[in-house]
């Protein structure tokens, strides 16, 4: 089976096709024959797919969403126009979350469908598309960290952004550029990986529907004329795209596997155990789970919580798995005092 393309109506094993051996101790090979039964079980037990559950989400961020740019309108005086704003990209955060869980094939049992659904209410809004992050998701999964990890390779474009540790001035430093617009190339960069650079495979194919997409935005922009409604995307969501979601996936692409170990498959990601506004803000989802989800790619997001608590009842897991209380700060615990701390095994350059 192709590592890029996969058959439309066979859920894969991605344990097995998209998660190759890595050069770090695995955590199931230290358990015994019985406990990683018990394991595999609850694994299959939590593979289950709930589309209603995800849908459910779906609807709830696209009502948060209209809810805050409505009540901004009315009722906001323009000084607290960044309330929204921040909002608006958590939910664009979502939305991309969401996409994610299509991609891995864990919203529906029916592909078509739920690529369809995640495309038209999450991927085309941020104009991009869920096959072509698919394409590059899956191999980040089979080769994490390695040289064929295209996530790591477009890091290894700028070394110094992504080599830690780092000093706790030339932390801030690096997120204040995102906070100053610096995110903006970056966001036009994924815009052209997500959107433009995969759209056809090996056969000169539409990787995707390209009738849907043109379809979608053609409705979209007669939907924006006709009611008049250009000012307010340009204010309500290209900006918060823009200027507000680069730094939150700044600051989750450097938690998901920066300022760590990286000696051991439950060290090479990181969990995060954090207050409701920080996983609201920056890990909608439960997609902070990222341990669970590198070594249980196929459970759905709203089961790696329960995953990880059942793991965590295992002392094989227990004691070596990388969790995080916080991602602001630089007091033990947090994301920010691992990056100024731990001597990591990953490099960029």
């Amino acid at each position: 089976m192709s590592e890029a393309k996969v058959v439309a109506d066979e859920r894969p094993d991605l344990e097995r096709v998209y998660h190759a051996p890595w050069s770090v101790p695995r955590f199931e090979e230290r358990l015994s024959s019985t406990k990683k039964q018990v394991l595999r079980d609850k694994v299959k037990e939590l593979r289950n797919l709930k589309p209603w559950i995800i849908v459910s989400h779906l609807v709830i961020d696209w009502f948060i969403i209209l809810a805050a740019c409505i009540l901004s309108i009315r009722f906001l005086p323009w000084q607290f126009y960044f309330i929204p704003v921040i909002i608006v990209a958590s939910r664009q955060h979502a939305l991309l979350v969401i996409m994610h869980d299509a991609v891995h094939f864990t919203f529906s049992k029916y592909y078509k469908f739920s690529d369809f659904i995640t495309n038209v209410f999450a991927a085309y809004p941020l104009f991009i598309t869920t096959e072509n992050f698919r394409l590059s998701h899956l191999l980040h999964h089979r080769f994490l960290n390695s040289n064929m990890d295209p996530d790591l390779n477009v890091k290894k474009m700028n070394p110094e952004d992504w080599t830690f540790p780092k000093t706790k001035i030339q932390i801030v430093k690096l997120i204040s550029k995102e906070i100053f617009g610096g995110g903006v190339i970056e966001i036009f960069r994924k815009l052209k990986r997500f959107s433009l650079k995969n759209s056809y495979d090996k056969e000169g194919k539409f990787n995707s529907n390209i009738y849907l997409r043109v379809a979608y935005y053609v409705v979209l922009i007669g939907f924006l004329y006709k009611f008049d409604l250009f000012k307010e995307y340009f204010i309500f969501w290209l900006l918060p795209m823009l200027l507000v979601l680069p730094l939150i996936l700044r600051l989750r692409s450097i938690g998901d596997h920066f300022g760590l170990p990286g000696t051991d498959e439950l060290n090479s990601a990181r969990n995060l155990i954090i207050p409701w506004w920080q996983k609201f803000l920056f890990a909608p989802h439960n997609i902070g789970m990222h341990v669970v989800h590198h070594i249980y790619p196929s459970i759905p997001y709203y089961n790696l919580l329960k995953a990880n608590d059942f793991m965590l009842g295992m002392e094989e897991y227990k004691q070596v798995v990388h969790q995080n209380t916080s991602i602001l700060g630089f007091s033990k615990g947090g994301v920010l005092y691992d990056l100024a701390t731990v001597e990591p095994k990953l490099r960029v350059n």
